[in-house]
């Protein structure tokens, strides 16, 4: 696995934090724009990234929980 820079891993971490806060508000769409936020700062090869796994897995739980099944399976 390789390692985010400590400046890209903050931000990652800020964006998903929020989206948290919006999505256990039930807020999922604003939620879902801040994951691939943090998801588009993540640099190729994102599969390379542990980050990659926990912004993956927080957007495809907000798709799921805001009733956008097939978005949720896309990848």
């Amino acid at each position: 696995m390789l390692e985010l820079d400590k400046k890209t891993h903050e931000a990652i971490k800020t964006l998903c934090a929020e989206g948290d806060a919006l999505a256990g508000r039930g807020d999922y769409r604003e939620a879902i724009d801040l994951y691939n936020n943090a998801y588009k700062l993540i640099p190729d090869p994102k599969n390379e990234f542990e980050a990659t796994t926990w912004v993956l897995t927080a957007l495809g739980d907000s798709c799921f929980l805001g009733g956008w099944y097939t978005s949720g399976q896309e990848g």
